[in-house]
């Protein structure tokens, strides 16, 4: 067996599963986003927190951009050239960077309870449901 020959015949099942994640996270995410902008806060997945607008802006863009990301690794897969391991590689580390910014938006720490408390990122965990 070729070298790297082991890794590409892993590349089209992790792609695709990639692709059925990165869907899953648009989905969600757009759902989530319309019924916040229509208003409807009191929703059990949307919580009323202030960062859950920054979590599914920025679940949306790594959403997006994790789908391109997806699309330059089927190139890389059907080209196999160092060049375009490059390119595929480049683009999902910075789609996987956004995805993690997102989290670490909404697991910041946060101020809740309407009196000046602030919350640690190991208390925002426990009282705040994931998306």
């Amino acid at each position: 067996m070729a070298v790297g020959r082991g890794g590409k015949i892993l590349m089209g099942p992790l792609l695709s599963v990639n692709f059925v994640v990165h869907l899953i996270v648009l989905g969600l995410a757009g759902w989530s986003l319309d019924k916040y902008i229509d208003g409807e806060q009191d929703h059990p997945h949307l919580g009323g927190n202030t960062s859950t607008s920054f979590l599914l802006v920025f679940a949306l863009i790594g959403g997006v951009i994790g789908l391109c990301s997806l699309f330059a690794g089927l190139l890389h897969l059907q080209a196999w050239k160092s060049e375009s391991l490059a390119s595929a590689s480049s683009s999902s580390f910075i789609a996987w960077t956004i995805t993690a910014l997102a989290f670490g938006r909404r697991y910041g720490p946060t101020y809740g309870g309407g009196y000046g408390t602030r919350y640690g990122g190991n208390e925002t965990r426990s009282r705040t449901p994931i998306l």
